[in-house]
Parts: structure tokens; C-alpha cells; sequence
């Protein structure tokens, strides 16, 4: 008999490592010159006046997609599917992320997880939610 808490942290571990992994194929790094100082080099020469207004809101994010196959003793084979759908709401204010995913294994386990962080007016009003559930057959 599988204990509940032992399957809840194994499959909470395991849908968080594909959401960071995720999160980690979602950056690409910028082009690097050989005159831009470190801060430039790291965030790409973003400069907030070349945004215009056409460039923010919901309608004019970016749309990511992840899916991950894994394989595992305890769990089996499998695919994690991550989704994000990144915008901003204005250019002050951090990237805004709406985010999904999945996990299902040949064994029979499976997960789902959403989260959502929604950043506006310059930074002042932050909001960051995320959920999720999860069944985790193996065996110890």
C-alpha cells in the first residue's frame, strides 16, 4: 500500500522539475557584443522607450509550448507537457505568465498543475496563483 504523502511529494517534485525545466528551455540568451556593458549583455538592450503601445497587453503575448519525455524506475515512461502564455501589460511592469501542464506515465500516474502571475501598473499590483493535482502509482 502507497503512502498518499509519499506519492503527493514524489509527483509534486516531479511537476515542479518539469515547470522548471520549462522555465528554462522558455529563455533563449541575447546576442552578445563585444562593447555592451554586463547589464546590456544580460538583458538584451531591452530599452523600455522602443515599446509602443501596439507591443503590450493580453493579445500581443507569446505562446509556449514543452513537452518533455522522461523516463523513471519508480514511475515509468512517460511525457510532461508545459504550456505558458507570456504578455505584458504595460513597460514598466515585468512579464505576465499564464501557465499549464501535465504529467502522464506508462504506469498509470498522472498530474496536472496550473499557475497564473499577473504583473500591472508599474510593478505596484502583483498577483500569483497556482494549483494543482496529482496520482502517483509506485511502488517502494
Amino acid at each position: 500500500m502507497t503512502n498518499p504523502c509519499q506519492s503527493l511529494r514524489a509527483t509534486a517534485a516531479g511537476v515542479l522539475a518539469g515547470i522548471a525545466l520549462w522555465a528554462g528551455l522558455s529563455v533563449a540568451p541575447a546576442p552578445v557584443r563585444a562593447n555592451d556593458s554586463i547589464i546590456e549583455q544580460q538583458t538584451g538592450g531591452l530599452d523600455v522607450e522602443d515599446l509602443d503601445d501596439t507591443d503590450l497587453g493580453f493579445r500581443n503575448g507569446s505562446l509556449i509550448v514543452a513537452p518533455i519525455p522522461f523516463s523513471n524506475p519508480m514511475i515509468g515512461s512517460g511525457l510532461i507537457l508545459g504550456a505558458g502564455y507570456l504578455f505584458q501589460f504595460d513597460p514598466q511592469s515585468d512579464p505576465s505568465v499564464i501557465g499549464l501542464g501535465g504529467l502522464r506515465s506508462d504506469n498509470g500516474s498522472q498530474a496536472v498543475a496550473a499557475a497564473v502571475s499577473l504583473n500591472f501598473n508599474s510593478n505596484r499590483w502583483k498577483m500569483s496563483l497556482g494549483g494543482g493535482t496529482a496520482d502517483v502509482k509506485y511502488d517502494l
